[in-house]
C-alpha cells in the first residue's frame, strides 16, 4: 500500500505545517485568478427555484419542514465550489512583460503572443494552479459563503475580499507615514 518512506514524508510535511495553499509561485496573481473565477460563476448563475424541504406529512396531511431559497442554500455553494477550479484549465504561468516577474494569466485576458497555453510545462503549471485553487477555497470556504450570502462581493471586488482580506496572498502596500503639515493661523 504505502511505503514507510512515503508515510514518513507525509508525517514530516504535516508536522512542519506545510500548507498547500502557500506552495505556489506568484500567489497574488494565482489568487486573483481564483477570485475572478468565483466572480464569473456568480455572474453566470441563473435564478433557481427554492428548495422544498417539507418531506414529512402528519396524519392530517400537513407537511412539515421548510422551504429554503436556493441563493441561501448549501446546495448552491457545493455546486459552485465543486466545479470552480475546473475553469482554470486555460491558464499559464509566464512573463507578461519583458523582464518582468512571472504571473498567472488566463487565455481570456489580453496577453502577449509569447505566452504559451499548451505543452507539458503548462499542464504541470495548470495542475499546480488547480491544487492551489482547491486548497484556497477549502481553507476559506465558510468565509466565502458568508461574504457571498451577504453580497459583499458587490461592494468590493472578489479579488480584494479573497486575496487581501481572507488569504492575505496579496500584501497591501503599507501606507507611508506622511509628515504632518502644520498651518499657521493668520
Amino acid at each position: 500500500m504505502f511505503s514507510n518512506r512515503s508515510v514518513l514524508l507525509l508525517v514530516a510535511l504535516l508536522s512542519i505545517g506545510c500548507d498547500v495553499a502557500t506552495a505556489i509561485e506568484a500567489k497574488c496573481s494565482a489568487c486573483n485568478l481564483v477570485a475572478d473565477e468565483i466572480a464569473d460563476k456568480l455572474t453566470q448563475e441563473k435564478p433557481r427555484n427554492s428548495l422544498d424541504m417539507r418531506g414529512r406529512i402528519d396524519g392530517q396531511g400537513v407537511r412539515y419542514g421548510e422551504i429554503i431559497k436556493y441563493r441561501d442554500s448549501e446546495l448552491r455553494f457545493v455546486e459552485m465550489f465543486e466545479i470552480l477550479c475546473d475553469g482554470l484549465k486555460v491558464a499559464a504561468f509566464s512573463n507578461l512583460t519583458e523582464g518582468g516577474p512571472k504571473e498567472w494569466t488566463r487565455k481570456l485576458d489580453s496577453v502577449p503572443g509569447s505566452v504559451k497555453f499548451s505543452g507539458s510545462q503548462n499542464k504541470a503549471d495548470v495542475k499546480s494552479l488547480q491544487s492551489y485553487c482547491h486548497a484556497l477555497v477549502e481553507e476559506h470556504e465558510e468565509d466565502l459563503i458568508g461574504l457571498i450570502r451577504e453580497e459583499q462581493h458587490k461592494e468590493t471586488t472578489m479579488g480584494d475580499l479573497l486575496c487581501k482580506e481572507l488569504s492575505k496572498a496579496c500584501k497591501q502596500p503599507k501606507k507611508a507615514k506622511g509628515k504632518k503639515s502644520f498651518k499657521s493661523e493668520l
